[in-house]
C-alpha cells in the first residue's frame, strides 16, 4: 500500500507542474493585440494592451458593429449614420454625436475630441476608428496624432469577405466583447463555401445607382462584389482594365443582362431607401418593363458594408444563386464564447484518476 501512495504522489508532483502551464496557455490573460491598417499608401500598426475604456465611430457599419457587440455602453460617440445603426437595432442612440467625416469637418471633429479629453469624458488612449473618407480621415488622423492620441484607426474599401471579418474581429477586440461575432461570419462562410464547392457558378451582378451618376454595376472593390464571389456568383460585371469598383454605364447594365438572360440582380438598397426607388420602377427604367427570367434580390443595408450581418448577407444572396443547395435560416456558431478554454486541463486530471485508479488495481490484484 505504502508504494501505491509513493507512486500517486509522485504523479500528482507532476501533474502539478504540468496541469498549470496547460491551463495558463489558453486562459486568456493576455488581451493585447495590433490592428494594422493602411491609409494613403501608407501601413501602420496600432498597439491595443486591451480593449479600451471608450471608443469613437465614424460611419452606420462601424456603429453598428460597436451596437453588434453588445458594448455600445463604450460607445462615446458616432456621427449621423450611426441613427440608422441604431434606429434598425431599435435601440435608443444615448451616445454624443460627433461630425460626419469629411474634409469641410477636419477641424471640428479635432477640436471636439480634445474638448472632450479635456473634460475627461474622452482619453487620447481610448480609440477612434475612422471610415471611408481617405482624405478627411488622414487629415483627422494626422492631427489627432500630433495632439497624442494613441489609438487612432481607419477602414477603407474592402475586397474580400475575409476582410470584412477581421475587421469585426478587431473592433470586438478593441471593445472588449467576447460574442465572437467574427467566428459566426467564418461559420456562415465556411458552410456557403463547403456546400458549393463543386457547383458552377451562377452568373450575378451588383447594380447600384446615384441620381449624380446614374446606374452603374459592380466591377471590384465592392462588399456586395465580394459576397457574390464568395456565394459561389460570376460577377458579370468585373472589367479587368478598370480599377473603380462602380462602373456608371446604364448601357453596360443592359448588355450585361442581356448577355445572361438568367444572370440574377443583386438591386442595392440605397435606390429604394433613398431616391424613392423600387423594383418595378428598376424594371421600367433599366430593363424596359421585361424582367425575364432574371431573379432580383435587394441588397439589405447592413449586408453591403463591414458589420456581422454581411454573414446574413452571404447567405442570403447564395441561397438566391443556389436555392437547390442554400436554404433555410442562416445557421449559427455555436462554439465556446472566449472565456477559458480548460480542455487540456480536465484531460489532464482524468489522465491522473485513470493511472491512479490502473496503479491501485494493479498491486491490489498482484497482493
Amino acid at each position: 500500500m505504502k508504494r501505491i501512495v509513493m507512486i500517486s504522489a509522485v504523479i500528482i508532483a507532476a501533474l502539478a507542474m504540468i496541469l498549470p502551464a496547460a491551463a495558463g496557455s489558453s486562459d486568456g490573460d493576455d488581451k493585447s493585440f495590433d490592428v494594422t491598417y493602411t491609409l494613403k499608401d501608407v501601413t501602420r500598426t496600432v498597439h491595443f494592451d486591451g480593449p479600451v475604456d471608450k471608443v469613437v465611430v465614424f460611419g452606420y457599419a462601424a456603429a453598428l458593429t460597436v451596437i453588434d457587440t453588445g458594448k455600445i455602453d463604450k460607445l462615446y460617440a458616432c456621427d449621423k449614420y450611426g441613427d440608422d445603426a441604431f434606429s434598425e437595432s431599435k435601440l435608443t442612440r444615448n451616445c454624443k454625436t460627433i461630425a460626419n467625416l469629411s474634409s469641410s469637418n477636419v477641424d471640428l471633429i479635432y477640436s471636439t475630441l480634445v474638448q472632450a479629453v479635456d473634460a475627461k469624458e474622452f482619453s487620447k488612449d481610448d480609440a477612434v476608428i475612422l471610415t471611408t473618407m481617405t482624405t478627411a480621415a488622414e487629415s483627422v488622423r494626422s492631427k489627432l496624432a500630433e495632439a497624442g492620441f494613441t489609438h487612432v484607426i481607419f477602414y477603407g474599401s474592402m475586397e474580400e469577405y475575409g476582410d470584412i471579418v477581421q475587421c469585426v474581429k478587431e473592433i470586438e477586440q478593441i471593445v472588449g466583447s467576447d460574442k465572437n461575432l467574427h467566428k459566426n461570419m467564418e461559420y456562415v462562410y465556411d458552410k456557403v463555401s463547403g456546400t458549393l464547392k463543386n457547383e458552377p457558378k451562377k452568373d450575378a451582378l451588383f447594380v447600384w445607382y446615384l441620381p449624380s451618376s446614374g446606374w452603374g454595376y459592380g466591377n471590384t472593390g465592392s462588399l456586395s462584389v465580394s459576397l457574390i464571389n464568395a456565394g459561389g456568383g460570376n460577377n458579370l460585371g468585373y472589367n479587368a482594365g478598370s480599377k473603380e469598383g462602380i462602373i456608371y454605364d446604364k448601357s453596360g447594365v443592359v448588355q450585361r443582362l442581356e448577355s445572361s438572360p438568367e444572370c440574377v440582380i443583386f438591386l442595392d438598397s440605397g435606390y429604394i431607401r433613398s431616391y424613392g426607388g423600387s423594383v418595378d420602377k428598376f424594371v421600367s427604367e433599366v430593363m424596359g418593363g421585361d424582367q425575364g427570367k432574371h431573379k432580383i434580390c435587394i441588397v439589405e443595408h447592413a449586408w453591403n458594408n463591414y458589420d456581422p450581418e454581411s454573414a446574413d448577407g452571404l447567405w442570403s444572396m447564395a441561397s438566391v444563386m443556389h436555392p437547390d443547395k442554400i436554404s433555410g435560416d442562416v445557421p449559427v456558431y455555436e462554439g465556446s464564447g472566449s472565456g477559458n478554454d480548460n480542455t487540456l486541463l480536465y484531460i489532464g486530471i482524468a489522465a491522473a484518476i485513470v493511472i491512479i485508479a490502473a496503479i491501485a488495481i494493479f498491486f491490489v490484484r498482484s497482493r
